[in-house]
């Protein structure tokens, strides 16, 4: 059974029940010819047994047609709805176009960041289609001719496309499209505007620090360029004959106000 499961999981999944429900037919007819008895049956329904045996295979493969189908749909729709799940858990936007440009899935997130509800944006709606909903909801500022042009025009390079975007509410969102095998890309959109913040504080507190650390060099050294003058100065005085030293007291002091005055022991240079 796990090995049907494997075949009907392929796209091409109607030739597979196909194939199974031939080889079911297939295995019937071989068992029932090869009971004994069914002539009897004939003879009763007035058939030949071949054809008994063929009208039964047929109904016993159709049965196990039908009951693979129903346990596939079942399954399918049970990883649709984890899958959903899974992407309506995302912390990003996400939607995902095919090769003709229409869109197959997109997630809640995707929805919320533009303004938009599953009605504005359905299933197999265009890029263009999207794009012209987005520019009502004022959520889309670009061109959106020259933005699918450009966009597609990446896609078929192979590149994936990187761009920043500023929603309603001063929001910043990151725009990623990733091409995919085979045509039509995925986008992911990621709302930045804390990171952006963030890096901005960063920046700034960077900024700040960088400034701080030339103000107290440039402090520092005037200290430093301060203190061999002034031990400059004392050599100088030192070396000065009494009489001059009294002179330069004197006049000193009386070129300072009264609430300034002071003696050559105060500022240091004896």
């Amino acid at each position: 059974m796990a090995r049907a499961f494997n075949l009907l999981d392929h796209k091409n999944g109607w030739p597979a029940l196909a194939f199974v429900g031939l080889v079911v037919f297939s295995a019937s007819l071989v068992v029932l010819t090869s009971i004994e008895g069914n002539g009897l049956t004939a003879v009763l329904l007035g058939a030949s047994p071949i054809v008994i045996n063929v009208i039964v295979s047929a109904v016993v493969a159709h049965v196990a047609i039908s009951i693979i189908s129903v346990l596939l749909r079942g399954r399918l729709q049970k990883e649709n709805a984890q899958m959903r799940t899974a992407i309506d858990s995302m912390a990003q936007g996400l939607c995902m176009f095919n090769a003709a440009e229409r869109l197959v899935v997109c997630n809640s997130q995707y929805y919320e960041m533009y303004g938009l509800t599953p009605d504005d944006v359905k299933q197999g709606a265009t890029l263009s289609e999207v794009l012209q909903r987005r520019v009502a909801k004022g959520t889309f500022s670009r061109d959106p001719h020259q933005y699918r042009a450009e966009l597609l025009a990446e896609v078929g390079r192979g590149r994936t496309t990187v761009h920043e975007v500023k929603s309603t509410g001063g929001r910043l969102l990151l725009v990623m499209n990733h091409p995919m095998h085979g045509g039509g890309w995925i986008g992911t959109h990621e709302d930045i505007t804390e990171r952006r913040k963030a890096e901005e504080q960063r920046s700034t507190m960077q900024q700040q620090e960088e400034r701080r650390t030339v103000v107290e060099g440039a402090i520092s050294e005037f200290r430093e360029r301060a203190e061999m003058l002034l031990q400059s100065a004392r050599r100088f005085f030192h070396f000065l004959p009494p009489q001059q030293k009294q002179e330069f007291f004197v006049t000193l002091h009386d070129d300072e106000p009264n609430s300034a005055k002071t003696s050559g022991t105060a500022i240091g240079l004896e």
